[in-house]
Protein backbone atom coordinates (compact mmCIF):
# COMPACT_ATOMS: atom_id res chain seq x y z
CA UNK A 1 0.00 0.00 0.00
CA UNK A 2 0.97 3.24 -1.06
CA UNK A 3 0.94 7.05 -0.66
CA UNK A 4 0.29 8.68 -4.48
CA UNK A 5 2.12 12.03 -4.88
CA UNK A 6 1.16 14.05 -7.62
CA UNK A 7 3.38 16.86 -9.46
CA UNK A 8 6.30 14.96 -8.70
CA UNK A 9 8.97 16.76 -9.99
CA UNK A 10 7.97 19.80 -7.92
CA UNK A 11 10.12 20.01 -4.80
CA UNK A 12 7.24 19.75 -2.28
CA UNK A 13 6.26 16.39 -4.15
CA UNK A 14 9.76 15.26 -2.91
CA UNK A 15 9.50 16.98 0.61
CA UNK A 16 6.78 15.05 1.17
CA UNK A 17 7.67 12.08 -0.16
CA UNK A 18 11.00 12.45 2.56
CA UNK A 19 8.39 13.06 5.49
CA UNK A 20 6.62 9.51 4.17
CA UNK A 21 9.89 7.46 3.51
CA UNK A 22 11.15 8.35 6.75
CA UNK A 23 8.26 7.15 8.72
CA UNK A 24 8.37 3.98 6.64
CA UNK A 25 5.54 4.88 4.35
CA UNK A 26 6.38 4.14 0.54
CA UNK A 27 5.04 6.76 -1.76
CA UNK A 28 4.65 6.73 -5.47
CA UNK A 29 5.61 9.86 -8.03
CA UNK A 30 2.96 11.15 -10.28
CA UNK A 31 2.78 13.79 -13.25
CA UNK A 32 2.57 14.18 -16.72
CA UNK A 33 5.82 13.02 -18.04
CA UNK A 34 8.48 10.76 -16.44
CA UNK A 35 11.71 12.36 -15.56
CA UNK A 36 14.39 11.29 -18.64
CA UNK A 37 16.45 9.68 -15.66
CA UNK A 38 15.56 8.29 -12.64
CA UNK A 39 18.25 8.06 -9.92
CA UNK A 40 15.91 7.36 -6.94
CA UNK A 41 14.70 3.82 -6.17
CA UNK A 42 11.01 5.66 -6.08
CA UNK A 43 8.64 4.51 -8.64
CA UNK A 44 7.08 6.82 -11.33
CA UNK A 45 3.89 6.49 -12.96
CA UNK A 46 1.95 9.29 -15.58
CA UNK A 47 -1.36 9.84 -15.60
CA UNK A 48 -2.91 12.21 -17.88
CA UNK A 49 -2.76 16.42 -17.90
CA UNK A 50 -5.59 17.33 -15.70
CA UNK A 51 -7.16 19.68 -18.31
CA UNK A 52 -8.28 16.75 -20.18
CA UNK A 53 -11.84 14.84 -20.24
CA UNK A 54 -9.96 11.20 -19.36
CA UNK A 55 -7.47 12.82 -16.34
CA UNK A 56 -9.73 11.72 -13.50
CA UNK A 57 -9.91 7.64 -15.55
CA UNK A 58 -6.15 7.87 -15.69
CA UNK A 59 -5.72 8.52 -11.63
CA UNK A 60 -8.81 6.21 -10.64
CA UNK A 61 -6.26 3.10 -12.70
CA UNK A 62 -3.32 4.06 -11.52
CA UNK A 63 -4.89 4.28 -7.78
CA UNK A 64 -6.22 0.71 -8.19
CA UNK A 65 -3.22 -1.03 -10.41
CA UNK A 66 -0.49 0.16 -7.38
CA UNK A 67 -3.07 -0.32 -4.31
CA UNK A 68 -2.45 3.03 -3.66
CA UNK A 69 -4.44 3.66 -0.07
CA UNK A 70 -4.49 7.77 -0.42
CA UNK A 71 -3.79 10.58 -2.74
CA UNK A 72 -2.15 13.88 -2.08
CA UNK A 73 -2.49 16.56 -4.69
CA UNK A 74 -0.11 19.23 -4.80
CA UNK A 75 -1.39 21.69 -7.34
CA UNK A 76 -4.59 23.47 -8.02
CA UNK A 77 -5.26 22.08 -11.60
CA UNK A 78 -4.95 18.99 -9.95
CA UNK A 79 -6.61 19.29 -6.62
CA UNK A 80 -9.70 20.88 -7.97
CA UNK A 81 -10.95 17.47 -10.26
CA UNK A 82 -9.99 15.51 -8.00
CA UNK A 83 -12.72 17.43 -5.42
CA UNK A 84 -15.14 17.08 -8.22
CA UNK A 85 -14.76 13.20 -8.41
CA UNK A 86 -14.10 12.34 -4.65
CA UNK A 87 -16.99 9.80 -4.69
CA UNK A 88 -15.34 8.15 -7.49
CA UNK A 89 -11.87 8.23 -6.35
CA UNK A 90 -13.14 6.53 -2.93
CA UNK A 91 -13.99 3.39 -4.13
CA UNK A 92 -10.11 3.11 -4.43
CA UNK A 93 -8.40 5.21 -1.99
CA UNK A 94 -9.18 8.18 0.33
CA UNK A 95 -8.40 11.86 -0.98
CA UNK A 96 -7.82 14.15 1.71
CA UNK A 97 -9.97 17.27 0.59
CA UNK A 98 -12.39 19.14 0.84
CA UNK A 99 -15.59 18.53 -0.95
CA UNK A 100 -16.45 20.76 -4.22
CA UNK A 101 -18.93 23.02 -2.54
CA UNK A 102 -16.53 24.24 0.15
CA UNK A 103 -13.12 23.61 -1.83
CA UNK A 104 -14.57 26.18 -4.58
CA UNK A 105 -14.84 29.05 -1.77
CA UNK A 106 -11.45 28.93 -1.14
CA UNK A 107 -10.16 28.11 -4.55
CA UNK A 108 -12.44 31.49 -5.72
CA UNK A 109 -10.74 34.35 -3.89
CA UNK A 110 -14.08 36.35 -4.21
CA UNK A 111 -16.05 34.03 -2.66
CA UNK A 112 -13.36 33.65 -0.16
CA UNK A 113 -13.62 37.23 0.86
CA UNK A 114 -17.76 36.85 0.96
CA UNK A 115 -17.40 34.39 3.21
CA UNK A 116 -14.80 35.72 5.25
CA UNK A 117 -17.23 39.68 5.15
CA UNK A 118 -20.03 37.10 6.85
CA UNK A 119 -17.66 36.03 9.31
CA UNK A 120 -16.41 39.47 10.08
CA UNK A 121 -12.77 39.07 8.89
CA UNK A 122 -11.47 42.21 7.32
CA UNK A 123 -10.63 42.00 3.49
CA UNK A 124 -9.09 44.35 1.47
CA UNK A 125 -11.63 46.49 -0.65
CA UNK A 126 -12.57 43.98 -3.85
CA UNK A 127 -14.65 43.98 -6.89
CA UNK A 128 -15.37 41.93 -10.20
CA UNK A 129 -17.22 43.58 -13.02
CA UNK A 130 -19.99 42.23 -14.71
CA UNK A 131 -18.92 43.81 -18.53
CA UNK A 132 -16.25 46.06 -19.55
CA UNK A 133 -18.72 49.09 -19.47
CA UNK A 134 -18.92 48.49 -15.55
CA UNK A 135 -14.78 48.75 -15.26
CA UNK A 136 -15.12 51.65 -17.41
CA UNK A 137 -17.19 53.71 -14.77
CA UNK A 138 -15.72 52.06 -11.98
CA UNK A 139 -11.47 53.39 -13.66
CA UNK A 140 -12.92 57.31 -13.82
CA UNK A 141 -13.67 57.44 -10.10
CA UNK A 142 -11.57 54.71 -8.15
CA UNK A 143 -8.89 55.56 -6.31
CA UNK A 144 -4.56 54.05 -7.36
CA UNK A 145 -3.05 52.58 -6.84
CA UNK A 146 -4.42 49.29 -7.09
CA UNK A 147 -4.24 45.60 -7.16
CA UNK A 148 -5.43 43.58 -10.05
CA UNK A 149 -4.98 39.63 -10.16
CA UNK A 150 -7.21 36.89 -11.63
CA UNK A 151 -9.71 35.36 -9.11
CA UNK A 152 -8.33 31.72 -8.91
CA UNK A 153 -5.45 29.89 -8.86
CA UNK A 154 -2.17 29.73 -6.93
CA UNK A 155 -0.23 30.94 -9.90
CA UNK A 156 -1.81 34.25 -9.38
CA UNK A 157 1.28 35.40 -7.96
CA UNK A 158 2.47 35.66 -11.89
CA UNK A 159 0.01 37.61 -13.12
CA UNK A 160 -0.68 39.97 -9.60
CA UNK A 161 -0.29 43.84 -11.44
CA UNK A 162 -0.22 46.75 -9.36
CA UNK A 163 -1.91 49.79 -11.05
CA UNK A 164 -1.33 53.27 -10.88
CA UNK A 165 -3.87 54.73 -13.27
CA UNK A 166 -6.76 54.26 -15.32
CA UNK A 167 -4.97 52.80 -18.57
CA UNK A 168 -3.19 50.34 -16.81
CA UNK A 169 -5.89 49.19 -14.78
CA UNK A 170 -7.65 48.82 -18.35
CA UNK A 171 -4.83 47.25 -20.10
CA UNK A 172 -4.61 44.44 -17.59
CA UNK A 173 -7.93 44.04 -16.77
CA UNK A 174 -7.96 42.94 -20.43
CA UNK A 175 -4.68 41.07 -20.60
CA UNK A 176 -6.19 38.72 -18.07
CA UNK A 177 -9.19 38.40 -19.88
CA UNK A 178 -7.03 37.32 -22.90
CA UNK A 179 -4.93 35.11 -21.16
CA UNK A 180 -8.24 33.31 -19.85
CA UNK A 181 -8.44 34.50 -15.90
CA UNK A 182 -11.35 36.25 -14.06
CA UNK A 183 -9.71 39.18 -12.93
CA UNK A 184 -10.76 40.94 -9.31
CA UNK A 185 -9.30 44.33 -8.42
CA UNK A 186 -8.59 44.98 -4.89
CA UNK A 187 -7.55 48.57 -2.59
CA UNK A 188 -4.02 48.15 -2.31
CA UNK A 189 -2.31 47.27 1.42
CA UNK A 190 0.86 49.60 1.74
CA UNK A 191 3.75 47.50 2.76
CA UNK A 192 6.59 45.11 2.36
CA UNK A 193 6.57 41.53 2.30
CA UNK A 194 7.58 41.51 6.04
CA UNK A 195 3.76 42.49 6.59
CA UNK A 196 2.62 38.89 5.30
CA UNK A 197 1.42 36.15 7.57
CA UNK A 198 0.90 32.74 6.64
CA UNK A 199 -1.11 30.03 8.41
CA UNK A 200 -1.09 26.48 7.79
CA UNK A 201 -3.81 24.03 9.03
CA UNK A 202 -4.65 20.31 8.51
CA UNK A 203 -8.39 19.34 9.61
CA UNK A 204 -9.31 15.18 9.96
CA UNK A 205 -12.37 13.99 8.38
CA UNK A 206 -14.51 15.47 11.45
CA UNK A 207 -13.80 18.88 10.40
CA UNK A 208 -11.26 19.89 13.51
CA UNK A 209 -8.50 21.23 13.27
CA UNK A 210 -5.52 18.92 14.52
CA UNK A 211 -2.10 20.72 13.27
CA UNK A 212 -0.80 24.42 12.61
CA UNK A 213 1.78 26.13 11.83
CA UNK A 214 2.53 30.09 11.34
CA UNK A 215 4.76 31.98 9.60
CA UNK A 216 5.81 35.73 8.72
CA UNK A 217 7.51 36.42 5.44
CA UNK A 218 10.75 38.86 5.31
CA UNK A 219 11.17 38.45 1.32
CA UNK A 220 9.37 36.59 -1.55
CA UNK A 221 9.57 36.92 -5.22
CA UNK A 222 8.41 38.77 -7.29
CA UNK A 223 8.26 41.58 -5.15
CA UNK A 224 4.87 42.43 -6.26
CA UNK A 225 3.49 39.29 -4.31
CA UNK A 226 4.90 35.73 -5.23
CA UNK A 227 6.57 32.73 -2.96
CA UNK A 228 8.29 33.17 0.62
CA UNK A 229 11.74 33.35 -0.13
CA UNK A 230 13.00 33.77 3.44
CA UNK A 231 10.57 33.74 6.27
CA UNK A 232 10.25 32.97 9.73
CA UNK A 233 7.76 30.84 12.00
CA UNK A 234 5.28 32.61 15.02
CA UNK A 235 2.38 32.65 16.81
CA UNK A 236 -0.06 35.32 16.54
CA UNK A 237 -3.34 34.28 18.24
CA UNK A 238 -5.53 36.38 16.60
CA UNK A 239 -4.29 34.86 12.61
CA UNK A 240 -5.50 31.46 14.35
CA UNK A 241 -8.72 32.38 15.50
CA UNK A 242 -9.40 34.02 11.79
CA UNK A 243 -8.17 30.79 10.19
CA UNK A 244 -10.13 28.27 12.50
CA UNK A 245 -13.12 30.26 11.90
CA UNK A 246 -13.13 30.26 7.90
CA UNK A 247 -11.75 26.90 8.18
CA UNK A 248 -14.51 25.31 10.36
CA UNK A 249 -17.17 27.34 8.68
CA UNK A 250 -16.18 25.15 5.34
CA UNK A 251 -15.78 22.28 6.97
CA UNK A 252 -12.68 21.80 5.85
CA UNK A 253 -10.26 18.61 5.75
CA UNK A 254 -6.96 18.13 3.92
CA UNK A 255 -4.41 20.66 4.28
CA UNK A 256 -4.60 24.52 3.17
CA UNK A 257 -2.63 27.69 3.19
CA UNK A 258 -4.38 31.08 4.39
CA UNK A 259 -2.68 34.01 3.70
CA UNK A 260 -2.79 37.49 5.73
CA UNK A 261 -1.58 40.89 5.47
CA UNK A 262 -0.85 43.85 8.01
CA UNK A 263 -2.60 47.03 7.61
CA UNK A 264 -0.37 49.41 8.89
CA UNK A 265 -2.92 52.02 8.61
CA UNK A 266 -5.46 50.60 10.85
CA UNK A 267 -2.81 47.83 12.13
CA UNK A 268 -5.51 44.94 11.29
CA UNK A 269 -4.93 41.69 9.87
CA UNK A 270 -6.47 41.90 6.27
CA UNK A 271 -7.30 38.67 4.38
CA UNK A 272 -5.53 37.90 0.88
CA UNK A 273 -5.76 34.51 0.12
CA UNK A 274 -6.36 30.72 0.84
CA UNK A 275 -4.32 28.21 -1.12
CA UNK A 276 -6.78 24.77 -0.87
CA UNK A 277 -3.27 22.58 -0.79
CA UNK A 278 0.12 21.93 0.19
CA UNK A 279 2.80 25.06 -0.02
CA UNK A 280 5.95 25.58 -1.04
CA UNK A 281 7.55 26.26 1.91
CA UNK A 282 6.66 23.24 3.09
CA UNK A 283 10.11 22.21 4.58
CA UNK A 284 9.78 25.11 7.39
CA UNK A 285 6.95 23.44 8.95
CA UNK A 286 8.30 20.16 9.02
CA UNK A 287 11.28 21.21 10.54
CA UNK A 288 9.95 23.19 13.26
CA UNK A 289 8.44 20.62 14.27
CA UNK A 290 4.93 19.97 12.64
CA UNK A 291 5.15 17.03 9.96
CA UNK A 292 2.15 17.73 7.51
CA UNK A 293 2.73 15.50 5.14
CA UNK A 294 2.90 12.62 8.19
CA UNK A 295 -0.43 14.11 9.94
CA UNK A 296 -2.38 13.84 6.45
CA UNK A 297 -1.73 10.46 6.36
CA UNK A 298 -2.87 9.82 9.48
CA UNK A 299 -5.33 11.60 9.21
CA UNK A 300 -6.61 10.21 5.78
CA UNK A 301 -6.12 6.46 7.18
CA UNK A 302 -8.13 7.54 10.38
CA UNK A 303 -5.50 7.06 12.43
CA UNK A 304 -5.28 8.60 16.05
CA UNK A 305 -2.38 10.46 16.58
CA UNK A 306 -1.48 13.57 18.94
CA UNK A 307 -3.02 16.57 17.81
CA UNK A 308 0.16 19.53 17.08
CA UNK A 309 -0.52 22.38 18.86
CA UNK A 310 3.45 23.64 19.58
CA UNK A 311 6.66 23.81 17.10
CA UNK A 312 9.60 26.07 17.30
CA UNK A 313 9.47 30.10 16.84
CA UNK A 314 11.80 32.07 15.17
CA UNK A 315 13.49 29.73 12.82
CA UNK A 316 14.02 30.91 9.25
CA UNK A 317 13.60 29.48 6.20
CA UNK A 318 15.33 30.30 3.24
CA UNK A 319 14.84 29.24 -0.53
CA UNK A 320 18.33 29.78 -1.27
CA UNK A 321 17.93 29.99 -5.36
CA UNK A 322 14.78 33.25 -4.92
CA UNK A 323 16.50 34.70 -1.99
CA UNK A 324 19.22 36.07 -3.84
CA UNK A 325 17.31 37.78 -6.90
CA UNK A 326 15.07 38.88 -4.48
CA UNK A 327 17.67 40.57 -2.39
CA UNK A 328 19.16 42.34 -5.62
CA UNK A 329 15.80 42.87 -6.57
CA UNK A 330 15.46 45.39 -3.46
CA UNK A 331 18.91 46.89 -4.09
CA UNK A 332 17.83 47.95 -7.24
CA UNK A 333 14.79 49.47 -6.35
CA UNK A 334 15.86 51.39 -2.93
CA UNK A 335 18.31 54.25 -2.84
CA UNK A 336 19.05 53.46 1.02
CA UNK A 337 21.26 50.26 -0.18
CA UNK A 338 22.92 49.79 2.83
CA UNK A 339 19.73 49.46 4.80
CA UNK A 340 18.58 46.47 2.36
CA UNK A 341 21.89 44.83 2.45
CA UNK A 342 22.25 44.92 6.13
CA UNK A 343 18.68 44.16 6.54
CA UNK A 344 19.41 40.31 4.44
CA UNK A 345 22.64 40.06 6.64
CA UNK A 346 20.45 40.17 9.92
CA UNK A 347 17.50 37.89 8.26
CA UNK A 348 20.53 35.01 7.42
CA UNK A 349 21.70 34.74 11.28
CA UNK A 350 20.06 32.99 13.82
CA UNK A 351 18.54 29.18 13.26
CA UNK A 352 17.62 28.25 9.79
CA UNK A 353 16.43 26.13 7.34
CA UNK A 354 17.30 25.96 3.71
CA UNK A 355 14.85 24.86 0.91
CA UNK A 356 18.14 23.38 -1.57
CA UNK A 357 17.11 22.52 -4.98
CA UNK A 358 18.62 20.24 -6.87
CA UNK A 359 19.54 21.48 -10.28
CA UNK A 360 19.69 17.95 -11.98
CA UNK A 361 16.33 17.36 -10.69
CA UNK A 362 15.31 20.09 -12.04
CA UNK A 363 16.89 19.37 -15.61
CA UNK A 364 15.95 15.60 -16.05
CA UNK A 365 12.31 16.71 -16.26
CA UNK A 366 10.70 16.79 -19.71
Amino acid sequence: MSVLLTNSSWKISKEAAKSLNKEGISTIAADISEPIFNFSQQKYVTYLPPSTEYFIDSVYDICLKNHIETVFPMSDDVVIPLSKNKSLLNEVCDVPISDYDYLIKAHDKFQTFDLAKLLNIPVPETFVFKNHDELIKYSEIATYPLIIKPRMGGGAARCIHIVKSKDELIGYYSELINAGHLPMVQEYIPGSSEQMYMINVLYNQDHELVSFFMAKKIREYPHTGGITTCGVSIFEQVLLDYAKKIFDSLKWYGVAEIEFKLDLRDNCFKLIEINPRFWQYLKHPIACGVDFPFHLYNVSLGYDFETNTSYDIGVKFINIYKDIPSIINQLLRNENKMKIFNSALSSYRGKKVFSSKDLLNTLIWR
